[in-house]
């Protein structure tokens, strides 16, 4: 026997075990459970995709909620600062602090508010596309 032959034989085994398992339908059984399978693994893939971007809404809604609550508080400080401020010096006509004293602290309360917002706003909706922007 040549190798020829042999390989021959191998080739002729293989085809009729193809045509005997495509007679019984095992083939298409096989490709249909591959096909389930994958319908599956895609189906959990989405559900992680869609569990993922859920905690991450509700981490931003805390966050945000949080934040909004820093800033009411800061500014309701700032307004009861100066109207008890203007009613000292109204009242008893007492100076507490000198208007450069008063403007310093409102602008750094500002500064701050207005930066912490800024730094919140971009870590909570960031570039998603994952394009940034260059600076020349």
């Amino acid at each position: 026997m040549t190798v020829n032959d042999f390989l021959n034989a191998i080739n002729q085994a293989t085809e009729a075990s193809k045509d005997n398992l495509e007679s019984k339908g095992i083939s298409r059984k096989v490709e249909k459970l591959e096909k389930d399978e994958m319908k599956s693994l895609e189906a959990d893939r989405y559900r992680e995709h869609n569990k993922g971007l859920h905690d991450t809404y509700e981490m931003r809604r805390k966050l945000a909620y949080r934040i909004f609550w820093v800033v009411t508080g800061t500014l309701i400080f700032d307004g009861v600062f100066i109207l008890l401020h203007g009613a000292v010096k109204a009242i008893w006509n007492l100076i507490l602090y000198s208007d450069t004293v008063i403007i310093a602290i409102l602008s750094s309360t500002t500064v701050s508010v207005i930066g912490l917002v800024a730094i919140v706003l971009h870590n909570l909706f960031p570039n998603l596309d994952g394009n940034k922007k260059k600076t020349e």
